[in-house]
């Protein structure tokens, strides 16, 4: 947890500050360390997410870094940022690490889009 707190920097987000917008191009990923945070996609909201949540990985692995959703803050809170280029700090520093890391941002992912692709039918 030291290697991956290292490797990136934490923000404050006031109550009502928007973290990222649906369709910005960004390459960051969020960790939440504390608050609680809205995902939206137009008027639709997507989640809620709390403590431990992870945010804005579909833009940090594609390509294009293009983001799917906007994150709001309902309270205040901490996020923890990586951005891609870290990963390649952390692999220098502990590929066993950066592996788990990236193994469990995809447990995320696959969680996420499974609960889409079962909740449209």
């Amino acid at each position: 947890m030291r290697l991956i707190t290292g490797t990136g920097f934490v923000v404050e987000v006031a109550a009502g500050g928007t973290v990222t917008r649906q369709d910005l191009t960004e390459k960051e990923l969020f960790v939440i360390l504390d608050g609680e945070f809205a995902v939206t996609r137009g008027q639709h909201t997507l989640a809620a997410l709390k403590a431990g949540d992870v945010i804005g990985e579909v833009g940090f692995f594609i390509e294009s870094g293009r983001r799917s959703a906007t994150i709001t803050a309902r309270t205040s809170g901490r996020l923890l940022v990586l951005r891609r280029h870290m990963l390649e700090e952390l692999r220098k520093k502990d590929a066993d690490v950066e592996h788990q890391l990236l193994y469990n941002l995809a447990r995320i992912t696959a969680s996420r889009l499974s609960g889409m692709v079962a909740g449209s039918g």
